[in-house]
């Protein structure tokens, strides 16, 4: 494939690959495996297309929802009275 054309075919996949994460999220789970190998391939695509901002903002709602989940977990640790374990959890993840 001519360069034009592989450009081309990227561009036109983007939007199908998107579909597929945001109905894996849907339906599975934002960390089941089909999910996570759907952003996988999201961002090689990204990565191919040359889309560094669209490479970040990816992997940064990735980044924010292990954010969420470890502050839920904070806050289910000191509810059931394990103040280390749950300062542990904010330390790591920094929430």
């Amino acid at each position: 494939m001519s360069g034009r054309v592989w450009k081309r075919a990227l561009s036109n996949s983007e939007p199908l690959m998107r579909e597929a994460l945001e109905a894996s999220r849907e339906v599975r789970a934002a960390r089941h495996p089909r999910t996570l190998t759907s952003v996988y391939n999201l961002g090689a695509l990204l990565k191919a297309k040359g889309d560094l901002e669209g490479l970040r903002l990816l992997h940064g709602a990735a980044h924010e929802e292990t954010r969420d989940s470890a502050s839920n977990l904070v806050r289910v640790l000191r509810e059931a009275g394990k103040p280390s374990e749950a300062d542990e959890v904010k330390a790591r993840f920094g929430v």
